[in-house]
């Protein structure tokens, strides 16, 4: 992975576990949403709740997946290290790989396509030019 990086942590709490204490798997992509605010904080240094409102965009996701290679348990912080793996005209395709508690093996991996969307009519848009120059330094080389 190289270009910038940006790092989300969490917590598991008891809310995010199963019966059997680790992460139910649907709450992973509720963690990416959240780290994919906070790169959108991070590189348009607005909060992504204003972006949406002010900017009126969004990015919905089209596709989404993900590997779990390793479980995350209830009690332990997770890092999302993530990245962006192409930018498109009117889509970006972004990556999270997740570690547990420091450790450099990833429990999981993410990958994710969003469309750029005008909120108000709900339509596909090309990607404004200030924030693909903002969203450019986490653009996997």
């Amino acid at each position: 992975m190289s270009g910038r990086v940006h790092h989300q942590p969490i917590r598991i709490d008891f809310a995010h576990a199963d019966m059997a204490g680790i992460v139910y798997f649907p709450r992973l992509f509720h963690f990416c949403h959240v780290a994919m605010e906070g790169l959108v904080e991070a590189a348009m240094d607005m909060s992504y709740a204003r972006f949406v409102s002010e900017r009126n965009l969004g990015f919905p996701t089209a596709h989404t997946e993900a590997d779990y290679h390793r479980p995350m348990s209830y009690g332990r912080h997770l890092d999302l290290a993530m990245t962006i793996r192409r930018l498109g005209t009117k889509s970006v395709d972004f990556r999270w790989t997740v570690t547990l508690d420091g450790d450099d093996m990833p429990c999981a991996e993410v990958r994710s396509t969003t469309v750029c969307v005008n909120m108000r009519e709900f339509e596909s848009r090309p990607l404004p030019d200030d924030v693909r120059t903002a969203f450019e330094p986490y653009v996997e080389a």
